[in-house]
């Protein structure tokens, strides 16, 4: 065996007996992040051809995407967070019917004559815009000698949320009918906040991978609508599984 080859040998054996030790680089960061959202059911009123109490129950799995710019000082980061999330509507419970999809068949239950009439389905989606300020603790082992590093944070800022419930005829069964769509446009603005639990993968000390849990909520909401009558919660909370990345500024220089 020659020399480069024992020397090879003896790097790649080090290489896979030592773990890596995150020393993190301090100061500026970027991040970027993508978001698997769950969202509540709406509960409020909604006019169709009068007003209705009504629940509006969301499509399991949402998303969405964010980015940030934060600042690191040891173990602790303080950041600014913007974060757009969408989830879509599955179904509109109105009494005992159910209105579904315009691209589905039918709907379910006892209907009003005026859904029955019209051959009514319904579709949709919340939109959502935050601004938030973040401070996260990053939760090293005592040996600070693991490349994984798990962390906890909390946040505080704003949302924007924009509800679009369509009720509309089924395309299946638009023949024969008149043509309908009633639509509302429900805006909200309200302080929101978010709790913070999660765990980083240090690639080298200028870049993380990572995965976090994020209970995000508003509180009072402000409503504004396009038809003085459709209203809905007034709080709302999503669940996120976020998949993030963060860049040292320092090391976006040397590259």
């Amino acid at each position: 065996m020659n020399y480069s080859s024992k020397l090879g040998l003896v790097l790649g054996i080090s290489l896979a007996t030592n773990a890596f030790c995150a020393d993190p680089a301090q100061g500026f960061y970027l991040g970027l992040q993508g978001v698997i959202s769950h969202a509540p059911s709406l509960t409020g009123s909604l006019f169709i051809d009068q007003l209705y109490p009504a629940e509006i129950t969301m499509e399991p799995v949402g998303g969405g995407a964010g980015a940030s710019i934060g600042y690191r000082i040891n173990w602790f980061r303080i950041e600014t967070e913007v974060l757009f999330n969408i989830n879509n509507y599955d179904k509109l419970t109105v009494g005992s019917c159910t209105l579904i999809s315009p691209n589905v068949v039918g709907f379910e239950g006892t209907c009003p004559v005026f859904v029955v009439a019209n051959g009514l389905g319904f579709k949709g989606n919340t939109m959502g815009f935050y601004g938030l300020i973040n401070a996260f603790f990053d939760l090293y082992p005592a040996s600070e000698s693991n490349d994984l590093v798990p962390f906890v944070g909390f946040g505080i800022g704003g949302a924007y949320l924009r509800a679009n419930p369509v009720i509309q005829n089924n395309k299946y069964c638009a023949n024969g009918y008149t043509p309908t769509k009633i639509s509302a446009t429900v805006t909200n603005t309200t302080a929101a906040g978010q709790g913070v639990i999660g765990l980083s993968y240090y690639i080298d000390d200028f870049t993380t991978i990572g995965f976090d849990y994020r209970y995000l909520t508003t509180f009072n909401i402000n409503q504004n609508n396009n038809t003085n009558s459709s209203n809905f919660s007034n709080q709302y909370a999503i669940q996120t599984l976020n998949f993030t990345a963060t860049f040292a500024f320092d090391g976006l220089k040397n590259t």
